[in-house]
């Protein structure tokens, strides 16, 4: 990393005019040169306390998150997990083995957010970590095995492996949900078809550069039909209900994370809906019609409910 105006390295002159022995002066001349050899192991010193200096700014570790930041990040995880809590214990149809997995879920959600490196890592969900780990991590939790077993052996776990595997589990988790999105229900597409149409008379008021009076009251239509298509939803299947919460939660950051309601839906709603019989131009529209679905659910839970602490 290059050192912007870094102060060059200034050496004791020894050869300064008051100091320079007169021409002839054999006595002046050997003191002269003792004096060199004698601040000579100084300059080194100098030279490579500078050296140092210079590589400990070039390899200095990324700013540890401050107290308060990690606090904040560790009530708001536990305020998200005692809710989600509640929504494991509501749903009466699980088995005590399918309880006990959205639990392990349930906590790696909490272990993304008191992560050490949360606050600062970029596309949280969209980078992938180590298969190997990830698939040895789900593995761990889907045996019952508690997550801060696996920590222990551990120093500290690479964040895009918790994210990974949240993906991955939350993948075999709906699957078994009795709500399941592998058959999609109809309000799905008609809140993406709401959102499209919407979309579209944003677009045509942008390119217009106004909002004339029969715009602006077609835009109020079309949230009406927004509204009214998201509230016709049908109940949202138990693992969304968990991830929604979180998901809101990281887009506070987005500054950082870059991962706005947006981003985050478009690199979850895939691992939601893979139906391999489908026509893959239905598939294709399952996928995108999923993402406003997620995305709708992010915002939804923002206007809500806040988690700030």
């Amino acid at each position: 990393m290059k050192i912007e105006g870094k102060t060059p390295i200034t050496l004791l002159r020894t050869n300064s005019p008051k100091n320079k022995p007169a021409a002839g002066d054999k006595e002046n001349r050997f003191i002269h040169a003792i004096r060199k050899i004698y601040l000579f192991p100084n300059m080194i010193k100098i030279y490579i306390s500078h050296k140092l200096q210079a590589n400990t700014i070039k390899h200095s570790p990324s700013p540890i998150p401050t107290s308060s930041n990690c606090e904040k990040n560790r009530l708001v995880a536990k305020k998200i997990e005692q809710e989600n809590i509640k929504a494991i214990d509501y749903c009466k149809e699980l088995t005590i083995d399918e309880k006990n997995n959205y639990l392990q879920f349930n906590q790696l959600g909490s272990a993304i957010l008191k992560h050490p490196h949360y606050n600062e890592q970029e596309g949280l969900f969209r980078k992938s970590g180590n298969a190997l780990e990830r698939d040895r991590l789900v593995s761990h939790l889907l045996a019952g095995k508690s997550l801060k077993e696996y920590f222990l052996k551990k120093d500290i776990v690479d964040i895009k492996i918790l994210t990974s595997a949240y993906k991955k589990l939350a993948a075999h988790l709906i699957e078994k949900n009795l709500h399941s999105l592998e058959e999609i229900p109809k309000s799905i597409h008609n809140l993406a078809y709401a959102a499209q149409q919407k979309s579209a008379l944003l677009k045509e008021s942008i390119a217009r550069n106004l909002i004339s009076q029969n715009n602006q009251k077609r835009l109020n239509e079309a949230d009406s039909r927004l509204q009214d298509a998201f509230l016709s939803l049908e109940k949202t299947p138990l693992t969304l209900q968990l991830i929604i919460p979180l998901f809101a939660e990281i887009t506070k950051n987005q500054q950082t994370n870059k991962m706005g309601a947006y981003n985050l839906a478009t690199c979850f709603a895939p691992n939601l809906v893979t139906d391999s019989n489908l026509p893959p131009a239905s598939q294709i529209k399952l996928n995108r019609d999923s993402i406003i679905y997620l995305e709708a659910l992010i915002n939804h839970d923002l206007k809500l409910q806040s988690y700030d602490v």
